[in-house]
C-alpha cells in the first residue's frame, strides 16, 4: 500500500556510476555506506543551491523587497534558566532519540540543579560559545514519498534528528518567541508559523 511503501527508509539505491567492484551504473547498490555516499552525491546539487554570488543575490533581493520587510526594535529574551528547560522538557511527548541515544525520558529523570548546569551552558552558546560536537551531529532519517521510486535518493523527504537536549533548546526559545513572530506573520503564510500549514492554504483556495 502507499501507507507501507511511504514508511520505508532509504534501504538501497541506484548507482549513480560504476561501484566498488565495477558495477554499472543503474545497479542497485545495498551496503549501507555505499548507499549513504549515493544520497550525499544525489543531495549535493540541491544543498550547494545555484546561486554563484550570494553577496549580489542578497543585495538584488534587498534593493527589490526591502519597502515590504517589516522592521521592529530587536526582541529581546529572557535569560535561559533550568526552570524553564525543565518545565519544556515535562511538556514534551515522546520522541525519538538523537545520536548519543539520549531519550527525553531520560532528561525527566534529572533534578532542577542538573538543569541550572544545562541552562548555563546553553546560555553560553548563546552568547558566542561553540556548541559541544555531539550536539552538531545529527541522524538523517529518509521517508519515501514515492513508492515508485525507492530507489532514488531524491524522492524522500530527509528528516534531520537533532539530539534532544538540542531540541529542548530550540522548542524552549521558539515558544518564546511567539510574540515575535506574531508582530510581523500575515494572513497569507502558510509556513513557519504556528498553527498553519499547506493544508490551511488549500483549503482556503480549492
Amino acid at each position: 500500500s502507499l501507507r507501507t511503501a511511504c514508511a520505508l527508509p532509504l534501504l538501497f539505491a541506484a548507482r549513480l556510476k560504476p561501484g566498488p567492484r565495477g558495477e554499472p551504473v543503474g545497479t542497485y547498490a545495498v551496503d549501507p555506506q555505499e548507499v549513504d555516499d549515493i544520497a550525499i552525491s544525489s543531495m549535493a546539487d540541491v544543498y550547494r543551491g545555484n546561486v554563484t554570488d550570494s553577496p549580489a543575490t542578497i543585495s538584488t533581493f534587498v534593493s527589490k523587497y526591502d519597502a515590504h520587510i517589516p522592521k521592529h526594535a530587536p526582541f529581546a529574551l529572557d535569560p535561559l534558566t533550568g526552570s524553564m528547560l525543565s518545565a519544556r522538557v515535562k511538556a514534551a511527548n515522546v520522541s525519538s532519540a538523537g545520536l548519543d541515544a539520549v531519550f527525553i525520558e531520560d532528561l525527566k529523570l534529572l533534578p532542577l540543579v542538573a538543569f541550572d548546569h544545562l541552562a548555563a551552558m546553553l546560555a553560553a552558546v548563546e552568547q558566542g560559545a561553540a556548541w559541544p560536537d555531539q550536539m552538531l551531529l545529527a541522524k538523517a532519517a529518509y521517508l519515501s514519498k514515492d513508492p515508485d521510486r525507492l530507489t532514488d535518493p531524491l524522492a524522500y523527504r530527509v528528516l534531520a534528528i537533532m539530539s534532544i537536549t538540542y531540541r529542548v533548546w530550540a522548542a524552549t526559545r521558539l515558544q518564546q518567541l511567539s510574540q515575535w513572530m506574531d508582530s510581523w506573520s500575515t494572513d497569507g503564510m502558510f509556513a513557519g508559523v504556528p498553527s498553519r500549514g499547506a493544508e490551511d492554504a488549500w483549503y482556503l483556495t480549492s
